[in-house]
This record gives structure tokens, sequence and C-alpha cells, in this order.
């Protein structure tokens, strides 16, 4: 599996940016691919395979998150960009 080539830039991650040498891709957690795939739905938003995304999901009490998300084309589960030290297996 090959993971998008994104420039060397800050992402998205929760509420706080992250530079990309600080990141890698991994699997999203269950309820988290879940909880982004409402939001994408109800804000309109195409997860494409292939297409690296911003999805921005809110809930009460919490503040806006966003989230850089990736569906590859060899894998069913939703994949994340998220700090490394977050990052338990590697996409």
């Amino acid at each position: 599996m090959t993971s998008p080539l994104l420039p060397n830039e800050d992402y998205p991650f929760a509420d706080q940016r992250f530079l990309l040498s600080e990141m890698a891709m991994m699997e999203a957690p269950v309820e988290l691919e879940q909880f982004l795939k409402k939001a994408a739905e109800e804000n309109g938003v195409e997860i494409v395979r292939d297409d690296p995304v911003e999805l921005t999901c809110q809930a009460p009490g919490f503040p806006d998150a966003t989230f850089l998300a990736w569906l590859p084309s060899d894998s069913e589960r939703l994949h994340i960009l998220a700090p490394k030290e977050w990052v338990r297996g590697r996409a």
C-alpha cells in the first residue's frame, strides 16, 4: 500500500496542526472512522479512494476537530494522518 505524497507543510489533527515530519498515516480507530464518515456525509464531502481529504467534525462540548483522511484503494478502512506519538501500527 502506498500512502499519498503530501507536500512538506503542516496538517490538521483534531484542533491542532503539525508538520508533516511529525506525522504518520494510520488506520483510524473504528469509532473515529464512523464519526468521520458521518461528518463527511452530513457536510456533503465525498471520500474518494486514493484522494486525501480534510474532514471537520463538530460535537457538543468539544472544539471543532479536523483530520486528514484517506481511503486507500487496497483497504476498506479509512486512514488518517496523526502525530507519530499517537500512531499504533502504521498504514
